[in-house]
Formats: C-alpha cells, sequence, structure tokens
C-alpha cells in the first residue's frame, strides 16, 4: 500500500523526499495534476495550500466524504469550519508541514 504526499510545492516534495529517506519511510509524491489517490493507498497527505484554485473546493468535499485511505491535510488558510468538518470525518488537520506529525502520520518514528 502506497504513503503519497500531494503538494505541488517543490520545497514541500523536497521536504517530504528527505523526511521519507531519513526515516526510511516509503513516501511518494505526487502533484495535483497526477492521477488522484485511491485504493492503492494506505495514507495520503493534502497539501492545501498548493491545489489549484478551480480544484481546491472538489478536493475539500472528497475528503469530508470519507476516504478509503487514511487522510491528512497540511494548511495556513483552513476556516474553522474547514477544519471541524475534515476532522469530523477522520481527517487529521496540520496548519503547517511539521517534521514530527508529518512523520508520524506516515508511520516513522
Amino acid at each position: 500500500m502506497l504513503r503519497v504526499h500531494v503538494t505541488n510545492d517543490e520545497v514541500n516534495a523536497y521536504w517530504t523526499r528527505q523526511a521519507a529517506q531519513a526515516n526510511s519511510l516509503p513516501i511518494e509524491v505526487r502533484t495535483y495534476y497526477d492521477p488522484m489517490p485511491d485504493g492503492d493507498c494506505e495514507r495520503v497527505l493534502f497539501d492545501l495550500d498548493s491545489v489549484p484554485a478551480d480544484s481546491r473546493q472538489e478536493v475539500l468535499a472528497r475528503l469530508s466524504n470519507g476516504c478509503s485511505f487514511k487522510a491528512a491535510v497540511h494548511s495556513h488558510y483552513l476556516s474553522d469550519a474547514e477544519e471541524d468538518q475534515l476532522r469530523a470525518n477522520g481527517v487529521s488537520v496540520f496548519r503547517r508541514l511539521e517534521y514530527k506529525k508529518v512523520v508520524a502520520f506516515f508511520g516513522g518514528r
């Protein structure tokens, strides 16, 4: 099963690859232009700050309706209502990309 970070931000993608290597975690980095993760994934982290504006509501709706994988998001710009809706549906919410939380989410130490 795959562990995926979906981001269009090159810095976040680089950081994720470094964290994966340092913690021996098999994390695949995808962009929002790649096929969206589905049943082939175990855990998926979405960078909501880099999602294309015309896709943001679609991504939020998909996450709010439940997923076949454990999901998390990171964003500086979630409203309280969006955050509450995501958490109510089992999505972990991070206000920023934090090393310890992300490594723990992907199953590291």
